[in-house]
């Protein structure tokens, strides 16, 4: 039969992770422990989980109590390995039992002040509270007498040993994320809290130009460190980025910005991430400033960009040509036909001028014979040319009024098509 007590206990567990999570920290951050825990969030959801994993699987195997006996292994109690696998890591992580102890206490704390939430009033009664109370302190007393007799069980030498080890392995870590900083190839500068140089990669002392001597260090606790940078701000080494830091808050933590500098005589185009360190423990909270050289992109970016506008200029002209190739197409015609009546009209001009010429030479002897008059005529084919002249005429006006046409048209309508030929 199911405890209903377990199964509410159980749901308020599984449900409240992140807020056990924010209040273990607060505790940690408010006495002074975060000075020796991590930094980050999921360290710290991870040690909720660890810790609530044996309540939860207590809680839904229906184990109603946990009352201690005196003659119980814990060795052999689930619950209490939690506690000696802990034991076992922060010991060798150098972190003292009653360090441990005292920040194991807020622990507790934090899973009893889970039972005084608001929200619990009306919906558990005095006895279910006062059960799961019990419950709690029992969990947590297994624990802490699995972790005591993990903690105490070996030798001094034993433990020296231990920590031996423990220290090799961290400086190890150390190594390898100090390395990892160093073969970094973009320029990376780590800020404290006041926006003051704390350290810096190779790639930005190379930048900087301020690797001399090998030594690029601005470590005040080494004796060969480059002195020019410490104590430095990073705006008197980058007036361009004044203001930066201003950006971020809480809900910002990370912003990017480009900036156009010259440097060395060259003009630089650098992107700069500024990121808020994520230290929720607050010990370390300052800044890192990533830089990324983006000249060789950017004149890329522009070369494609000019190559795109003369491909643009070449399409026009080429459409211009295509154009002009289809007007002189459309008005080839029209321009034809005018041309014929012009040549036309100019040998019709010329023989009516001949013939006026004979006309006026007669006229000035004071008479024009009737005879003359006609050989005149019929020289001209005066009938002929009655008839064709106003005719070529037309037909040249209707041919210009073509041409004009097709000119109008295709300064509106540029896109149209050609006519076949």
């Amino acid at each position: 039969m199911k405890d209903d007590r377990c199964q509410k206990l159980h749901h308020l567990v599984a449900e409240q992770e992140d807020w056990l999570m924010e209040s273990i920290l607060a505790y940690a951050i408010q006495h002074g422990y975060a000075a020796y825990t991590s930094t980050l969030v999921e360290p710290w959801r991870l040690s909720i989980c660890g810790l609530s994993a044996p309540l939860l699987v207590a809680l839904e195997s229906n184990r109603a109590t946990l009352e201690l006996h005196p003659d119980e292994e814990f060795g052999s109690d689930p619950i209490a390995a939690f506690g000696i696998l802990e034991a076992k890591r922060h010991r060798q992580r150098g972190i003292s039992i009653g360090m441990f102890m005292g920040l194991f206490k807020y622990y507790r704390q934090s899973y009893l002040d889970l039972l005084d939430k608001e929200s619990l009033q009306k919906t558990w009664t005095a006895e279910e509270k006062l059960w799961a109370t019990t419950y709690l302190h029992r969990f947590f007393d297994r624990i802490e007498l699995g972790l005591c007799s993990e903690w105490t069980r070996d030798s001094e030498a034993e433990k020296i040993a231990e920590l031996q080890l423990a220290n090799r392995q961290m400086t190890n870590e150390k190594n390898k994320y100090l390395t990892l900083f160093e073969s970094l190839s973009q320029p990376v500068i780590l800020l404290d809290a006041n926006g003051v140089l704390d350290r810096i990669n190779e790639a930005a002392a190379q930048w900087l130009q301020s690797a001399d001597n090998r030594y690029y260090s601005i470590d005040p606790d080494i004796d060969a460190v480059n002195k020019s940078l410490q104590g430095k701000r990073y705006d008197e080494l980058f007036p361009w980025l004044q203001g930066i830091l201003e950006k971020l808050d809480q809900k910002q933590t990370v912003t990017t910005e480009h900036h156009s500098i010259i440097v060395n005589q060259q003009q630089l185009e650098i992107n700069v991430l500024c990121s808020a360190m994520c230290d929720i423990s607050r010990k370390w909270n300052g800044f890192v400033l990533v830089f990324s050289d983006r000249t060789q992109e950017y004149k890329l970016i522009s070369d494609l960009q000019t190559m795109h506008v003369q491909r643009l200029q070449a399409s026009k002209l080429e459409s211009i040509g295509q154009l002009a190739a289809g007007i002189a197409h459309e008005i080839n015609t029209p321009s034809q036909f005018v041309s014929s009546n012009i040549t036309f009209l100019k040998e019709a001009f010329s023989d009516v001028r001949n013939s006026m010429t004979t006309l006026a030479g007669a006229a000035q002897t004071g008479q024009i014979p009737a005879d003359l008059l006609q050989s005149v005529l019929e020289d001209l084919d005066w009938p002929y040319l009655e008839e064709e002249i106003p005719l070529a005429i037309q037909q040249s006006q209707e041919g210009l009024a073509r041409i004009t046409s097709i000119v109008r048209k295709r300064k509106l309508n540029p896109t149209h098509s050609m006519p076949q030929s």
